[in-house]
């Protein structure tokens, strides 16, 4: 099961079960949103999207404690997941019969980590979502001494030469094999394309429909609560 195959509802979310893994007992069930699969990923705790506060909680039991996720299983349509952790009491691990067996978690992994092929690419998506919705504030609101703020001002001329400017940076770097400095100047030149496709309307959603379609990926009906205005 991939990540992308995993199926959200209407409302961005998805069925979550936290189970003691050597018990099999359910300790809770609650949903996820992206966001919060992304974190729990990231940090081997569970986090949960709370429907009454709306908002992304790590779960904590009673006394305080988080658990560490030792296993993330998907059921076989990607509608729900199960969470799979070590409560203090938990020892070695035992099977158990469930229909949720098809792990999200690299066959290698240790129990005491949590490792996910798709963790960077989930990672740098988040950042990139913050980083578009900041410029989108920027063009919005023009804050002074903001250089965001003064590409909008200057106008789309001004911004092209901005752009120009920073793929030559780019091509020297490589080409002097500087790898620092092309790191440097490639994030450079990212956040300027950012800046462009706000000026320009285009979203995410759109360049991500795109490189899909490129890649031979059906293209996805996307919710658009979050496009920006």
């Amino acid at each position: 099961m991939r990540l992308q195959n995993l199926k959200f509802d209407e409302r961005g979310l998805i069925p979550t079960i936290l189970q003691d893994r050597l018990r099999g007992r359910i300790l809770l069930f609650s949903y996820m949103n992206k966001e919060a699969l992304a974190l729990t990923l990231q940090t081997g705790v569970a986090h949960l999207w709370n429907v009454r506060q709306q908002r992304i909680l790590q779960h904590r039991d009673a006394a305080g404690k988080v658990h560490r996720v030792v296993d993330i299983l998907a059921d076989d349509e990607g509608t729900a997941l199960i969470i799979k952790v070590d409560t203090p009491e938990s020892g070695a691990q035992r099977g158990e019969a469930s229909r949720f067996r098809t792990s999200l978690l690299e066959p290698t992994h240790k129990s005491s980590e949590v490792s996910i092929v798709n963790i960077p690419s989930m990672e740098i998506g988040l950042m990139l979502s913050g980083l578009f919705q900041l410029i989108v504030d920027l063009e919005r609101e023009r804050p002074e001494n903001s250089y965001t703020a003064h590409l909008f001002e200057r106008g789309l001329d001004f911004m092209l030469k901005k752009l120009g400017e920073q793929i030559t940076e780019v091509m020297l770097a490589a080409k002097n094999e500087a790898r620092q400095e092309l790191g440097h100047h490639l994030a450079d030149l990212l956040y300027h394309i950012l800046v462009l496709m706000v000026a320009q309307d285009i979203d995410l959603r759109d360049l991500l429909a795109e490189l899909r379609q490129r890649a031979g990926l059906p293209i996805q009906p996307l919710p658009q609560e979050h496009r920006s205005t």
